[in-house]
């Protein structure tokens, strides 16, 4: 899928919540009117800032992203930002897109680039200027990922503190910044944030403690918000009025991938309705297709799937045949991700590794041998080698990694688990994926054919009514390349081994549906599609 992070909007019940006159309100805050009144950044004025659904969800939204905790408290009243409204609290802006049904956190430190204030973060607040890596436009997005984040390995203490928030990628972003020493503290600059680790002992901080600087305080002091939003509101809030407008901002320096309201990956579901998601990054992955496809939903009987013939599989050799299980993502590479309003997040990495063992232990007890590409969260490439000899270490090396063990084995199949990601959330069910454009061409839309039959009957009978968008090509036509894992061999793509057995990407869900990503938090519904591909393998092999 086109790399993307995405936040799922959540229909969500209005909570009823008893109204406390504000003129009596002895509490630094209290509830409102469709949502809350907080005056613990109002200093020893009167007033403070709302927080409201009124016109825009932003007080649902707050209290779905984690509240003051994760958030801060709110630093302004709403404004406008490229036409819609925001509203910036001490950690982030959040930023409401009507048009796509979603609240997204501004890449408040890109921002600051654009109007110009780099020079007084730089001397100010010790805040490095952003830096481009070279060709960093021809990278796909996993790959940018990956480099991005290896910024941090310099130091541990901040790259630690930066894995510690179980969201990185959403309430950070990415590094746009070396690590930069500037003696008495070392500091990296995010997308959203900004990480200080000090080296002797501050009011602040103890010598070595990394804090984190909270982006939407840094903004107000460089004064990138309107003084009409910063203005308090009288108690209770204020009336309804046109919002004051955040000024337009230069055009943005080639300094940084990532445009400022633009969703970003995030690493980034159980019981409650999804409220936040990321697409998946890695290159192994569909991308979304140009044109928008209508959601497909399953009920009650449907077309039977055609089975295509295919040349019969070589015999059997003694040991059995040998099935390789490519578990897609991992480490820091987490795939499609949502969270839920309870908190629980549901990664795309973990779901994928917890079908490929449970499939691993089935086609065991069949009389298959089976070899796992990983089998814990980890990248399959961590030594970091350079696998295709281009000079770079890119996710091409980490996707070539999963190839090679998948050769090295003499595998007979090759099965990458998927599940998959969109920013449109009406996208759901069943997609599986084949490259036509190499040998055994046939063998693999036979395999493709035999496992969306198989999966979709057995995650029905196990009581979810899953749809199916059919069996795709993987061979990409705007961008002239086939899928990395289940392509042939193209060294301008940095692929110069190729799978050496028929195989396919299976993409069974949409973690970013909030009915599949539901159905993904129920280990019954993980069970039947492993036994789906279990029987898939079975029938490709007459078995």
């Amino acid at each position: 899928m086109r790399p993307l992070v995405i936040l799922l909007a959540l229909v969500a019940a209005t909570i009823p919540v008893p109204l406390a006159p504000p003129a009596t309100a002895q509490a630094p805050d209290y509830p409102i009117k469709n949502g809350w009144f907080f005056t613990q950044t109002a200093g020893d004025k009167p007033g403070g800032y709302s927080v409201t659904d009124d016109g825009a969800p932003f007080w649902t939204w707050f209290r779905q992203l984690g509240g003051v905790e994760t958030l801060g408290y709110p630093i302004s009243r709403r404004m406008l930002w490229e036409g819609q409204p925001a509203q910036a609290f001490q950690k982030v802006v959040l930023h409401w897109r009507p048009d796509q049904n979603r609240m997204v956190i501004v890449n408040i430190f890109d921002e600051l680039t654009k109007a110009g204030k780099d020079p007084w973060l730089r001397e100010v607040r010790l805040v490095p200027r952003p830096q481009p890596i070279p060709n960093e436009d021809k990278l796909d997005f996993g790959t940018i990922i990956v480099r991005r984040q290896a910024l941090l390995e310099v130091n541990p203490a901040i790259s630690a503190r930066y894995w510690a928030d179980d969201d990185p990628l959403t309430f950070y972003g990415l590094p746009v910044s070396p690590v930069e020493d500037y003696g008495s503290v070392a500091v990296v600059r995010l997308q959203r944030a900004v990480l200080q680790q000090w080296k002797t002992n501050r009011p602040w901080a103890k010598a070595g403690e990394v804090v984190v600087a909270n982006g939407g305080d840094v903004a107000k002091e460089a004064g990138l918000f309107p003084d009409a939003a910063l203005a308090l509101e009288p108690p209770g809030g204020a009336p309804a009025e046109p919002l004051p407008v955040v000024g337009a901002p230069a055009p943005p320096p080639a300094v940084t991938p990532f445009s400022a309201s633009a969703p970003l990956p995030t690493s980034t579901p159980r019981g409650a309705a999804p409220v936040a998601a990321a697409t998946r990054t890695s290159a192994s992955s569909a991308p979304a297709s140009a044109t928008p496809q209508p959601a497909l939903r399953a009920s009650g009987p449907s077309t039977p799937i055609a089975i295509p013939t295919a040349p019969a599989p070589p015999p059997q050799p003694p040991g059995g045949y040998i099935i390789a299980i490519d578990p897609g993502h991992g480490g820091p590479d987490a795939g499609a991700v949502v969270r839920f309003a309870d908190g629980f997040v549901l990664r795309e990495k973990d779901v994928n590794l917890t079908v490929s063992k449970k499939l691993m232990q089935l086609l065991r007890e069949a009389g298959f041998a089976v070899v796992m590409t990983r089998d814990s969260d980890v990248a399959v490439n961590r030594e970091r080698r350079d696998l295709n000899g281009d000079g770079t270490i890119t996710m091409h090396d980490e996707l070539q990694a999963r190839i090679d063990i998948a050769n090295a084995a003499k595998a007979h199949l090759f099965l990458s688990i998927h599940h998959n990601g969109h920013e449109r959330t009406d996208l759901n069910g069943l997609e599986m994926y084949s490259c036509r454009n190499r040998e055994f061409a046939a063998q693999n839309r036979r395999l493709a054919a035999l496992a969306e039959d198989s999966i979709l009957k057995a995650v029905r009978a196990a009581g979810y009514a899953l749809a199916t968008r059919g069996q795709k090509d993987c061979y990409d036509l705007a961008a002239d390349k086939s899928y990395f894992v289940i392509g042939p061999v193209d060294l301008d793509s940095g692929r110069p081994r190729a799978t050496m057995m028929p195989g396919i990407i299976g993409e069974a869900m949409f973690i970013t549906n909030p009915a599949d990503a539901a159905a993904l938090r129920n280990d019954a519904i993980l069970t039947a599609e492993a036994r789906g591909y279990l029987e898939a393998v079975k029938r490709y092999f007459g078995k």
